[in-house]
């Protein structure tokens, strides 16, 4: 059966309600020679339930991992984008790049591991705690793999620093 990125945002907006914040699809042309448009599902969830839709995109079919996780650091959050292809589609293109979105408070930068239904994850969990500081919930592999052991507590290789008012003042001086 084939679903069609409508479907999905359908299936999605019914399990999840009003913790599906945004979705929306996008088309592109991809392909050297012989370009073609291939559509591009976008979802937004609440933390709480990244693991709750990437479940359900994986009872739909088969889930890949497309690439490393993207992120967006802003003054009093960070957005994580999960990025993953499906395995099905309309036409020419067999498969369906869905990219999600999660957004974490800087006082708060947690989210449930996803390598119980995606195991090809770890490594970008691993790289979001080690590079960007996000604590991953229930992530199956705690040990270091970008970063050495005798790196300073709290230093965050990835991370912007936002200067605050305080901080600005001092330096002016």
């Amino acid at each position: 059966m084939i679903l069609r990125p409508e479907d999905i945002i359908k299936k999605l907006s019914d399990e999840l309600g009003e913790r599906l914040l945004d979705s929306s699809i996008r088309e592109r042309y991809d392909g050297h020679v012989n370009k073609v448009i291939q559509k591009h599902l976008y979802l937004k969830v609440e933390r709480d339930y990244l693991h709750r839709t990437v479940s359900l995109l994986r009872e739909m079919t088969i889930l890949h991992v497309a690439c490393p996780m993207a992120t967006k650091e802003n003054e009093d959050f960070l957005e994580l984008v999960y990025s993953f292809t499906l395995f099905f589609a309309e036409e020419r293109f067999k498969e369906l790049p869905v990219m999600i979105t999660v957004v974490l408070p800087k006082d708060d930068l947690r989210v449930r591991s996803c390598t119980d239904i995606v195991p090809g994850i770890l490594i970008m969990e691993m790289e979001a705690q080690e590079m960007l500081g996000v604590l991953v919930e229930d992530i199956p592999d705690k040990r270091r793999f970008f970063t050495p052991e005798c790196l300073e507590a709290g230093y965050h290789p990835l991370r912007k620093k936002f200067e605050t008012k305080a901080e600005e003042a001092t330096i002016n001086e």
